[in-house]
């Protein structure tokens, strides 16, 4: 993590605030609502586009991502933050498996992505909901 990064992960909202930290719990609250309204986006601002190229399990960063390989199977996070966009670009000239990872994707536990397709799945809590 780079020097004036905050790993808003590691941050308890729960935590006793003293006097003399008020003002590092106003601004962990601003970063918390900022998260909510922009559905995670702000812990990274500058998120990378991530080339899959064989079969993975996605992690918190990850959003925007090309899979440049056919029949790779992807699975979206375990624990996914409600809010979240996934991007998903097809150029591998086949099909890929997007799987669930025990919640649904647009009704089923995976998703077929067509070659030449791209998507974008929000989580809503208790699964993934397609828009395209």
């Amino acid at each position: 993590m780079a020097i004036g990064q905050v790993d808003v992960d590691r941050i308890d909202p729960n935590a006793v605030i003293s006097e003399k930290n008020v003002i590092t719990k106003w601004f962990y609250d601003i970063i918390f609502f900022l998260r909510e309204r922009t559905g995670g986006a702000v812990d990274n601002v500058n998120r990378n586009i991530d080339t899959i190229t064989a079969d993975k399990t996605l992690k918190g960063a990850e959003g925007y991502l090309v899979i440049t390989v056919s029949g790779v199977t992807v699975k979206m996070m375990t624990n996914p933050r409600i809010g979240k966009p996934y991007w998903f670009k097809n150029t591998s000239g086949g099909n890929v498996t997007l799987d669930g990872n025990g919640k649904n994707i647009d009704g089923s536990s995976t998703y077929v992505l067509s070659t030449g397709s791209v998507v974008k799945f929000v989580y809503d809590g208790t699964g993934f909901i397609l828009f395209t």
